[in-house]
Parts: C-alpha cells; structure tokens; sequence
C-alpha cells in the first residue's frame, strides 16, 4: 500500500498537493503440462490469488491572516491526487495430460483480492480558500481454469471451476472553508475489466463416477463514492463519479 500526505499552513498562503500512484502487475499460475498423474485419493490443482492493496492521498492547507487590514491577502489551497492501476491473472491449465484419481479431480482458479483507493483534501482561510481531490482506479482482472486437450478419469466428482471475488473501493472527499470565498472539487474514476472463464475444449475427455461441472462465477464488489462540502459567504463546489465495469463470465465445453 501507499500512503501520502502533505500539509501547509501561512498566516498570507498555503498550498499542500500530495500525490499517490501504487501500479500492481501480478500472475499466480498453476499448469499441468504434457503430464500424467494417478492418484487412490484427490487431485487437485488450485491457483488462489489473495492480495491487498491500498492507496491514500490527503491534502491540507490553511492560511489564517491575522491582520485584517489586508484580509484579501489570506490564500489556502491543497489537492491531492491518488491513482491505482492494477493488471492481474489468475489461473490454472492442464494441456495435452492424462488424470486419474480415485476420488475427486478439482481444477479451480479463485481470485479475493481488495484494492482500495482514496484522495482527501481539506482547506481553510479566512479569505478565498480550496482544496480539490480526485481518485483513479484501474483494474484489469482475468481467472481462467481451463483443461485443453486432456483425458481425466474419476471415481466420484470432476470440478473446472473459476471464481472471481474480487473487491474494488474508489473513495473520494474534499471540503473547503473560506469566511470570504470558497471553492471545493473531488473526483472518482472507477473502471473495471473483468474475464472470468472456465473451459474443457479441444479434444478432451472426463470420465466420472458421479458429477462433472464446468463453473464460472464473479461475485465481485465494485464501489466508488464521491463527498464535497463548501462552506463560505461566496462558496462553489462540485464533485463527480465515473463508474465503468466491463464483465465477461463464461463455461465452455467445445469439440470434447
């Protein structure tokens, strides 16, 4: 995770920008290759992704004159900018192999990752004020479990299964408070590419003593949240929230 922050005070001007980028690439891959396994019990092969990742940034300024005389000369300003990019693959693949347990085969890919951004920003004077946060969140989301070209022989269940869980949280806050003058802003972008696949194609062959499922689910959780509040004789404001999900969730069974 990422944290940043930066304050600012002056009696005549302040200004306090803080900026956080956290990028994350990752893959967990499990893969059975030109393989063959025998088992009395289970097989299983399992790719589980689990990871946290958190991204703060906070702004604060404050400009107090103390000498009214020349209160137009008071200024505060801060803004802060938080981004999180995220690219992840989750994934399990059995190609051209032989399986046979005696029991259950289980092929699952999970993905129950968070990723979490936020941007604050808070400012404060007596004349003219602002203050200004905006979030970005990018993620790019793929699980897959796939059996290519594969002969699997069970005594009991067969399982391809992948399971998208993931959770997404885009938070983005600002205020502003100037006796004469008041300007606020925030932001959030929240955009969202999800795959999740599970597929038996190309030949393949399961033989079960009982069930055979081919499964796909994404239960994911995708949020984004946007709050601006202005206070001043003379005040403005604005804040705004951009939410995109593109979801893809497919069970395939082709030519086996």
């Amino acid at each position: 995770g990422i944290l940043s922050g930066a304050l600012a005070g002056a009696q005549y001007a302040a200004i306090a920008p803080a900026v956080a980028v956290n990028t994350l690439v990752e893959t967990v891959s499990t893969r059975l290759d030109n393989s063959v396994v025998t088992a009395g019990g289970d097989v299983s092969l399992d790719s589980e992704n689990l990871s946290v990742t958190a991204s703060l940034a906070a702004g604060i300024g404050v400009a107090i004159n103390p000498n009214f005389e020349i209160l137009f000369a008071s200024f505060a300003g801060a803004a802060s900018v938080s981004v999180t990019t995220v690219v992840s693959t989750t994934e399990v693949e059995v190609y051209n192999s032989e399986v046979e347990a005696g029991r259950d085969i289980r092929i699952k890919a999970m993905d129950n990752s968070w990723f979490v951004t936020s941007a604050g920003a808070g400012s404060f004077s007596l004349c003219i004020s602002g203050s200004g946060a905006l979030g970005v969140s990018t993620v790019v989301d793929t699980v897959t479990a796939r059996v290519e070209d594969s002969k699997m022989t069970s005594g009991r269940d067969v399982l391809i299964q992948a399971e998208n869980s993931t959770g997404i949280v885009l938070a983005v806050v600002s205020g502003s408070f100037g006796l004469i003058g008041s300007i606020g802003a925030s932001g959030a972008v929240n955009t969202v590419v999800s795959t999740t696949q599970a597929e038996l194609i190309v030949d393949s062959t399961i033989t079960a003593g009982r069930d055979v499922k081919v499964a796909a689910s994404d239960t994911s959780l995708t949020v984004a949240t946007v709050g601006n509040l202005n206070l001043g004789i003379v005040g403005a404001g604005a804040s705004f929230a951009v939410n995109t999900v593109v979801g893809l969730v497919s069970s395939r069974v082709e030519d086996s």
